[in-house]
């Protein structure tokens, strides 16, 4: 199979397991407590920052695994979706909450690179790679605003919205390699060489259109095994779980928990200003 970035085997696979497992894993004291996953201003601060770093780094992590004679073409393919999924989410979060929302903003920024995971070592147009970018980026940010609390109604429960943020992009991808990787040999009818890098020499008995049905059949398959083997996964931790807590998303119940002690750190704050102060003069 295809899929030199992951997007089925990591992302697609890793989002469903999840929402599998969460089956048995306490929903209704998630969907009870969900109000204290909410993050502040610092946390947002610092998640940005580690997006950014995402953003620079996606393209060699599509690209890292693959021919050498490939990588560049995966590099330039997965800039151009990561960057287009990037604006496609900040314009839905325009226009859908009049503000730019940075839950939105944060979920759907690097959805571009997860989808192009699947088929960004195939021969595309430039158009086609921010197209699937786009796409993928619209579809989280939407998943991620409306649809993230519906799958309660299912008996699920996604705490951070990873299917929506990995899982749809990840579908998208492999939809995506399945068009390009049937219609390898017309997009650039005199690539053989080219295409030969992409493929290898396990498609000299394939033709092109089996393949991309073999990446929908992979998708597929990956999909089934990630989500019950994600609810075998839920059903032996709720067995094995050490006592149920109150707060399923506080550690206090289980770590020695640190109160922050506001006082003692204005007044610590203070003493330092007035000793820089002191020396100053």
């Amino acid at each position: 199979m295809k899929d030199v970035g992951g997007a089925m085997y990591i992302h697609t696979f890793g989002a469903f397991f999840g929402v599998g497992a969460s089956f048995f894993l306490r929903k209704k004291e998630a969907v009870e407590q969900e109000h204290k996953i909410a993050g502040g201003y610092m946390q947002s601060v610092i998640a940005i920052a580690g997006t950014i770093f995402l953003y620079m780094y996606w393209p060699s992590f599509n690209a890292v695994w693959a021919h050498p004679a490939n990588q560049l073409r995966i590099i330039v393919n997965t800039a151009l979706a990561i960057s287009a999924s990037c604006i496609a989410a900040f314009t839905f979060a325009r226009w859908a909450c009049m503000k730019c929302d940075m839950e939105i903003a944060l979920s759907a920024t690097f959805a571009g690179g997860i989808a192009m995971g699947a088929c960004c070592d195939n021969l595309m147009s430039p158009g086609i790679a921010i197209a699937i970018g786009a796409l993928a980026g619209l579809a989280a940010a939407y998943g991620r605003a409306y649809l993230t609390t519906s799958i309660n109604k299912w008996g699920f429960h996604d705490t951070c919205g990873v299917l929506f943020v990995h899982g749809v992009p990840g579908i998208i991808g492999s939809f995506a390699s399945a068009v390009t990787t049937a219609n390898a040999d017309l997009t650039f009818p005199n690539a053989g060489q080219r295409l030969h890098t992409v493929f290898g020499g396990w498609m000299n008995d394939r033709v092109y259109n089996w393949q991309g049905a073999a990446q929908i059949f992979a998708l597929l398959v990956t999909i089934g095994i990630a989500f019950f083997t994600g609810m075998f996964t839920g059903l032996l931790a709720s067995f094995c779980s050490c006592g149920k807590t109150e707060n399923v998303f506080e550690d206090k119940d289980h770590w020695e928990h640190a109160e922050y002690d506001a006082a003692h750190h204005d007044k610590a704050y203070s003493e330092a200003s007035v000793i820089d102060t002191d020396r100053k003069n």
